[in-house]
């Protein structure tokens, strides 16, 4: 294993990827490429139409555009309706909110989330604020993201998101490229921009040439780097004393001390076939999933939704308006879960049904599953029973699940067949309501 390492450092791509990393830029020498708060100071100092980056109000201009599209409540069809950008202020922090753009006509709230989740309730809670102190003008609320995703929170009650249109680092990406050279009066501001640029597309979007350099590798260099990362890293091999007589892996702790950003970029970039199962999802089932993501962790996610067979006041367990945690009635839902196993580098798929039983266990649930009412006491308090009463067991991928193309189609026939499933399931269930 010894040679294979250094084989892995001896490999063009890697050289490649290393040199491009040594490259000065401002942004990766502070460590800002994932810190928030970095960059909605640099955004807000690009949308603020009087500073000195002597682009006048071009970039906020062209944001706005972008952030009315997806306003879901539509109140503004141009750009110009908002105010004079000229006299736009732009605040960083506001009573926490992260970029907040005030204008003659109009607010806008910007959250910024690169990674981590909202707190409880932190969306309602910047709405709330706004709707206090700006009750004379129409709010936009815009949430941004690495790739335009909906929010996720660490509890399942914060809700907010019919009021938050989704904007993405891609966006901003755009944005920046299409900035001509005749706009820029100062040399350092090429510099800045070009070097922001790199970090977004490098860092958060995975879309630069060293992430092509990063995919060679790793598909000449797959078992290398699966081992520096199960058995180098994730044990804290490189750091334990029990190893330090060990000349193994003593003189790869010098190569990887010697060359410690590339494996930093490395192992941030290993593929993770959760992110495409999630995509599948969407594409597939669409509009009938009324909880898009509910992400438990990198290894594990859960998607639920409700086909649209069931989607009818004639199915009053299936038929609700609020998300199930804060439904006070008994409802079922069907759910597809997924998870990767990176050690043995394959992919679980399973898809059941589910029912959750509370006070109002009605005859409709006896009369679909035969099944009786099961509570559970404590404190007086009636607590709600989660019951998988119909299970779909697909079968296992593990074959070429790190190359992306042959990964794609085996990921979407077994989302479809756990769809089919669902839907064969919802005949069923509709031909007992009819009985």
């Amino acid at each position: 294993m010894e040679k294979d390492l250094h084989a892995l450092i001896a490999d063009e791509n890697f050289t490649k990827i290393e040199n491009s990393l040594k490259k000065p830029n401002i942004f990766s020498a502070l460590s800002v490429e994932r810190q928030e708060i970095r960059h909605s100071n640099f955004l807000a100092y690009l949308f603020n139409p009087g500073a000195n980056h002597g682009l006048g109000d071009y970039f906020l201009k062209e944001m706005l555009h972008n952030i009315i599209q997806v306003d879901p409540q539509k109140q503004f069809s141009k750009v110009s309706e908002l105010g004079n950008l000229k006299n736009a202020r732009i605040k960083t922090e506001w009573e926490n909110i992260d970029i907040l753009i005030l204008l003659d006509n109009s607010v806008i709230i910007i959250e910024n989330k690169i990674g981590a989740k909202n707190h409880s309730n932190q969306l309602r809670d910047y709405r709330k604020k706004a709707e206090k102190y700006f009750k004379d003008k129409k709010r936009i609320y815009s949430y941004l993201t690495i790739n335009s995703d909906e929010a996720e929170t660490d509890e399942d009650n914060d809700d907010d998101s019919d009021f938050w249109g989704l904007s993405g680092y891609s966006d901003i990406a755009k944005i920046i490229e299409q900035i001509s050279i005749e706009q820029i009066t100062d040399s350092s501001l090429l510099s800045y921009l070009a070097d922001y640029l790199k970090v977004i597309k490098r860092n958060l979007l995975n879309d630069d040439e060293t992430n092509v350099w990063f995919k060679e590798l790793y598909g000449k260099c797959k078992g290398q780097i699966d081992f520096l990362k199960k058995d180098l890293i994730n044990k804290n091999v490189l750091n334990n004393k029990k190893h330090n007589d060990d000349l193994i892996f003593k003189n790869f702790q010098d190569e990887y001390n010697r060359h410690k950003e590339v494996f930093k970029f490395i192992l941030n970039n290993i593929p993770n076939p959760l992110d495409q199962m999630y995509d599948a999802f969407k594409d597939i089932v669409g509009s009938e999933a009324w909880d898009k993501s509910k992400r438990d962790s990198k290894k594990q996610t859960n998607v639920r939704f409700v086909p649209k067979k069931l989607k009818s006041s004639k199915f009053p367990l299936f038929n609700y308006n609020e998300k199930p945690e804060k439904q006070k009635t008994s409802h079922a839902y069907f759910e597809v879960s997924y998870k990767y196993e990176q050690d043995k580098n394959r992919l679980i798929i399973d898809g059941k049904l589910v029912v959750i039983h509370k006070l109002d266990f009605a005859k409709e649930m006896k009369k679909l599953f035969n099944s009786p009412k099961k509570y559970f006491k404590k404190h007086g308090i009636l607590i709600p029973y989660s019951e998988t009463i119909h299970k779909k067991i697909i079968p296992i991928i593990s074959a070429d699940i790190d190359d992306k193309e042959k990964l794609k189609p085996k990921i979407y026939n077994r989302v479809r067949e756990i769809v089919e499933w669902a839907n064969k399931a919802a005949d069923d269930i509709a031909k007992v309501y009819k009985k």
